[in-house]
């Protein structure tokens, strides 16, 4: 792996490990922790946990049955190691993929889609998260449904 793969790499094992540890603050103030004990764990300012748990409505929770928020998210999560090919192809080949909004204007382009469309596959593949061949078998499977 050159530096470059390296840096690519560790931004994304970055974004995942925020999001995962937003979403165990979450849960640690669901199940009744204290504040200043989730900070000792987090090893951060107890006014920082509040900070996170304030904003904490804007971090996405993993969809029930899927290991992310989105099949973006699920492609980052195989790319770094820590879900197995099979649980990629079998998420992503499951996920009920949102319709593309249509743009408000002929010539507008509409911007980003929003998560949970097929284009973040699409997006996932051009990032180099998954491969021709899985983009290729996840395609075949879109048109056989």
């Amino acid at each position: 792996m050159n530096a470059l793969q390296r840096i690519r790499r560790a931004r994304i094992a970055r974004d995942i490990a925020e999001l995962d540890l937003q979403r165990a603050l979450v849960q640690a103030a669901q199940d009744g922790v204290r504040q200043v004990d989730m900070a000792a764990a987090a090893q951060m300012a107890q006014p920082s946990v509040s900070t996170r748990l304030a904003h904490a409505s804007r971090v996405p929770q993993a969809t029930k049955g899927f290991s992310g928020a989105d099949p973006y998210e699920i492609a980052q999560r195989y790319h770094l190691g820590y879900i197995s090919e099979g649980q990629l192809m079998d998420e992503l080949s499951r996920w009920e993929y949102l319709p593309e909004p249509e743009p408000e204007h002929i010539f507008d382009d509409g911007g980003p889609n929003p998560p949970g469309t097929w284009d973040d596959v699409v997006r996932a593949h051009r990032h180099k998260l998954i491969s021709d061949e899985q983009y290729n078998k996840l395609l075949e499977l879109d048109d056989e449904a």
